[in-house]
């Protein structure tokens, strides 16, 4: 059993989820669809503005799920000996590892851009106590 031509194929079924739910989120409108890639201090309910920020992201999630897609399938390729060499795949997976930074990246600004966060002031640190468990 090529356990490399399974994995490349569920590769590409996951960008395949990616896809539907760009679909599904395309024909409600609703953040509570892609609730799995937001980010967890990003509630859904709590946007300022969903279609500005659909607008920002679809256009991403699309480019991230087609190279999750186009790795799985060269992997495949690969994997059954259909004649691409390795580099192909290796390249897909550069363009795959870039997809999914872009994507992070965009989610990070469109959640300061349509979200109201409140930076938490961060809680005073208790003072460094010395290994062997003397206090000065």
């Amino acid at each position: 059993m090529n356990f490399g031509l399974i994995y490349d194929l569920l590769f590409a079924l996951a960008g395949c989820y990616v896809i539907s739910l760009y679909a599904k989120v395309s024909a409600s409108g609703d953040l509570n669809d892609i609730k799995l890639l937001l980010p967890k201090k990003l509630k859904a309910e709590e946007c300022l503005d969903a279609a500005g920020f659909l607008a920002r992201i679809k256009p991403w999630m699309l480019a991230f799920s087609a190279a999750v897609i186009l790795t799985g399938a060269v992997g495949a390729a690969e994997d059954m000996g259909l004649g691409l060499p390795h580099v192909a795949y290796q390249g897909m997976l550069g363009l795959c590892l870039l997809a999914a930074v872009m994507l992070v990246l965009q989610l990070r600004k469109a959640g300061d851009e349509f979200w109201d966060l409140e930076e938490e002031e961060e809680k005073p640190r208790p003072p460094r106590r010395r290994l062997g468990g003397r206090k000065r």
